[in-house]
């Protein structure tokens, strides 16, 4: 056999082995976390991809920070608000924020947690009810609001309630800018 009948034969042979095998080395893989891996709770409420790649899983018993191999978990003892974190979210300052079922919101930032008892200006956001909703307008003012109606506004270290629903079930659920 000539050399280009060859080469020809060998590409088209080379095709149909890559068609063949491309399923099964595209296949996902996926993983299972537990209660045994050291996972909070069975009850996850949210998942959130912070800058370094880590997996923050937010649970009804704490938070886990998952970096691949390991799970840590973060609880009131390391600085949480409160331990059932309904939400988590990024602000373009590199802070993830937690908002609590318990209505004490914290965040996390340079590997410490900042929360109503060492940080003043967080204290104001104490509610009664669950923090539901977190936006990050362009600006970087940051607005969070109650599941009982509560929206607040934070601008650097001032926070301001703008309203207070009147209906006893406001059940603020998401915020977001018109327009």
């Amino acid at each position: 056999m000539d050399s280009p009948v060859r080469t020809v034969l060998l590409v088209a042979l080379c095709l149909i082995v890559k068609g063949t095998l491309h399923p099964v080395f595209a296949q996902e893989s996926y993983f299972h976390l537990s209660v045994e891996d050291g996972l909070s709770s069975v009850v996850v409420h949210d998942l959130l991809i912070d800058s370094h790649g880590f997996l923050w899983i937010a649970t009804e018993a704490g938070v886990n920070r998952y970096d691949g191999k390991n799970l840590r978990k973060y609880t009131t003892n390391e600085g949480l608000g409160g331990n059932e974190v309904l939400k988590m979210a990024k602000d373009s300052q590199n802070r993830i924020w937690f908002l609590s079922f318990n209505g004490n919101v914290s965040f996390y930032k340079d590997n410490q947690f900042y929360n109503a008892r060492n940080t003043p200006w967080l204290s104001t956001l104490r509610q009664h009810s669950a923090m539901t909703a977190f936006y990050e307008e362009p600006g970087g003012d940051i607005w969070i609001a109650s599941e009982a109606g509560h929206v607040y506004q934070i601008a650097d270290t001032m926070v301001t309630q703008h309203l207070k629903f009147k209906s006893p079930t406001g059940n603020i659920r998401q915020i977001w800018k018109k327009g």
